[in-house]
């Protein structure tokens, strides 16, 4: 969830090691409300929040 004050454009990454990033979310215009971004069930080492355009702060990062 994004914290109050972010109007941003993001999309997520993913890799599985290796340094390659794949890009599993599409850009997304995220304002200051909840906002959530979901993806197929991987078994990723890492991922990346990227912000596009704007300033976001990231206020929590929930894993089901």
């Amino acid at each position: 969830m994004l914290s109050s004050g972010s109007n941003a454009e993001i999309y997520v990454q993913i890799t599985n090691g290796g340094g390659q990033f794949l890009t599993v979310s599409g850009t997304k215009h995220c304002v200051s409300v909840h906002n959530e971004i979901s993806f197929p069930a991987t078994d990723a080492s890492e991922l990346r929040i990227v912000i596009e355009k704007g300033k976001a702060v990231v206020e929590n990062i929930e894993v089901y």
